[in-house]
């Protein structure tokens, strides 16, 4: 376990009202935690905080004037929490060593009884005892300022040990953590359209998928555009094809008094005739009208006598 930070607010003056604010960080073993958990504006983060909180909850809900812990950052193999509490709501004379003892023997409790884990993932118990001998020398020095010290009300005071990600930017919202050597160190975030990357988040890329994403809707694009013009040119070549149909029909609808030879409805009702032949047939009205083709076909009243004769 580390510590990042200490600070003491002052609410109210005198010890009674000080609030004090810890930020643990717990040392884990074993599995690192999903990529997308490491924001804190994720969905796998909110489920993984609310898996892993109430461990800490229960196990620091004893420490004299206890408010409250919270996870606000998962780092790796790191679960980084907020402590608050009280430390004189029922003592006004407690040291800076009393309350430190207190929080070091909590935590040491945490880590070595039961299951050693926290959630579902198991601590780091060696990176952590390393770091309790630090925690103890850094919280007594920071409270028994403090105590000597009290302020009014209103007064923060603020106690970095680890205070190098103070100095430390990271470009491109990318975020200092301290690595297991306590040093700053620059986790680099991205986006949809690139990544970063440097000991300062400072160089970027852009990501492949974008490109080939690019690619794709351009092609995609294209492909739509040269389909609808061909749909309209299609609509109208059939819709010309149609109207010069519909002409043609009605300038031959009518040829020698009657449909044209080739319309459908012409076919109906015509003479097995040739067309050519229409002028040149004599009227039934006519006496010549069965003399043809070299025969003479002569109708009397109701006698009909036919006679081939030469002509």
């Amino acid at each position: 376990m580390s510590f990042s930070y200490l600070f003491i607010h002052v609410k109210k003056k005198g010890n009674i009202k000080v609030q004090v604010y810890v930020q643990l960080a717990f040392f884990l073993s074993g599995n690192h935690f999903e990529k997308r958990a490491e924001d804190n504006s994720t969905e796998e983060f909110k489920e993984l905080r609310n898996q892993t909180q109430p461990f800490l909850c229960e196990a620091y809900k004893s420490l004299t004037g206890f408010v409250t812990i919270k996870i606000i950052q998962f780092n790796e193999l790191e679960v980084v929490s907020e402590l608050a509490f009280k430390p004189y709501k029922n003592d006004t004379d407690r040291n800076g060593g009393d309350i430190a003892d207190e929080i070091l023997e909590i935590t040491t409790t945490l880590l070595n009884n039961g299951s050693g884990k926290i959630g579902n993932y198991q601590f780091n118990k060696t990176k952590t005892q390393e770091s309790l001998q630090n925690l103890n020398n850094s919280v007594r020095s920071a409270i028994k300022d403090f105590v000597h010290k009290p302020g009014g009300e209103g007064t923060t005071r603020e106690y970095e040990w680890y205070a190098a990600c103070k100095s430390y930017i990271c470009q491109h919202n990318g975020t200092c953590v301290i690595n297991d050597k306590h040093n700053a160190i620059c986790k680099c975030s991205e986006d949809e359209v690139y990544t970063y990357s440097g000991a300062h988040c400072e160089h970027k890329a852009k990501k492949l998928i974008s490109e080939i994403n690019y690619t794709i809707a351009i092609v995609i694009g294209g492909m739509s555009a040269v389909l609808l013009i061909t749909a309209v040119i299609c609509c109208v070549c059939i819709s010309k094809r149609r109207d010069n149909k519909t002409r043609y029909d009605n300038e031959n609808i009518h040829e020698h008094g009657t449909l044209s030879y080739n319309h459908p409805m012409g076919l109906l009702g015509r003479q097995r005739v040739p067309s050519n032949l229409y002028l040149t047939q004599t009227s039934r009205d006519d006496d010549n009208y069965f003399i043809d083709y070299r025969s003479r076909h002569t109708y009397m009243d109701g006698n009909i006598n036919s006679n081939n004769v030469n002509i």
